[in-house]
């Protein structure tokens, strides 16, 4: 009975280090298509947005977008974060040119938050895509 008790957490270590290496490799994979997107918007220009940026934490991937205060109001951004969401929605989340991305964001059990951030106000209006969303 030890011996099969000794294997059994054997296995279940593992089976640990086998999924943290697979889920390291996943997070690689990612960190590396969020630089290839980061290179090809860094010199993208939208009009109202100052700065555009990927990021990724343990449960988004984020698009985050510094907000020219001077172009745009915070306040008509949050008010319009439903519409918006249905517009990301049709233009990002299920347009065929971005599946691969997205498919590969569900895949690491992530969702898609897009954060707007107010360049004078610090102010975040987020827009929230959960991974059952996608």
């Amino acid at each position: 009975m030890k011996k099969i008790t000794k294997l059994l957490v054997v296995a279940v270590i593992a089976m640990m280090t086998i999924t943290t290496a697979c889920s390291g490799a996943k997070d690689a994979a990612l960190e590396k298509v969020v630089e290839q997107i980061n290179e090809q918007i860094k010199d993208q220009k939208m009009p109202g947005i100052v700065e555009m940026k990927l990021t990724f934490d343990d449960a988004y991937v984020v698009y985050n977008y510094t907000v020219d205060e001077e172009v745009s109001d915070m306040a008509t951004i949050k008010e319009g974060a439903d519409e918006s969401k249905k517009n990301l929605y049709n233009t990002v989340v299920s347009q065929p040119s971005n599946k691969a991305f997205i498919d590969l964001i569900k895949t690491l059990d992530r969702g898609l938050k897009f954060d707007y951030k107010g360049n004078k106000s610090g102010e975040h209006v987020e827009i929230v895509f959960e991974k059952d969303e996608l």
